[in-house]
């Protein structure tokens, strides 16, 4: 007598019960909360010292940029080029720089070393006025620091 088998008078056995379909796999929910989460653990995981991870509306146009490096002065330049670049495609990157920081409410603090710069840049001597100074930085239409 096997007693695997009802017909002998065996103990029944309990059916197997239907195995469950796998489950689809969860679909994140995303949130600003989670997406900003996920920025900053992707930029703190960054073998970098320095970065940005930017998304920007300009104009009703979406526009996103992200960088790392080791180089400080590398990330700051390429954020600012970057947002120059979006704010209007017929002016100069330096000239919307410029107009940008002179009408912040930030006051910009150069090194001596830049006025300097500026200063020999025009050709003028010690003998030169402050005057003759703006007048050669009006003459050039600006000045680069």
């Amino acid at each position: 007598m096997r007693d695997d088998d009802d017909s002998y008078g065996g103990t029944p056995s309990m059916p197997e019960p239907d195995p469950e379909p796998p489950s689809e796999p969860q679909t994140p929910e995303f949130t600003d909360g989670n997406v900003h989460e996920w920025l900053a653990e992707q930029m703190a995981d960054s073998n970098a010292r320095y970065g940005f991870d930017v998304t920007a509306k300009f104009d009703g146009e979406v526009d996103q940029q992200r960088l790392t490096s080791n180089d400080i002065v590398t990330v700051f330049e390429t954020l600012m080029l970057w947002y120059g670049r979006q704010m209007d495609g017929s002016t100069d990157v330096q000239d919307v720089l410029g107009i940008l920081l002179s009408e912040s409410n930030v006051p910009v603090k150069y090194p001596p070393g830049s006025i300097k710069t500026l200063a020999r840049s025009t050709g003028l001597s010690p003998d030169d006025s402050i005057a003759d100074l703006i007048d050669a930085i009006e003459e050039r239409d600006g000045a680069k620091l």
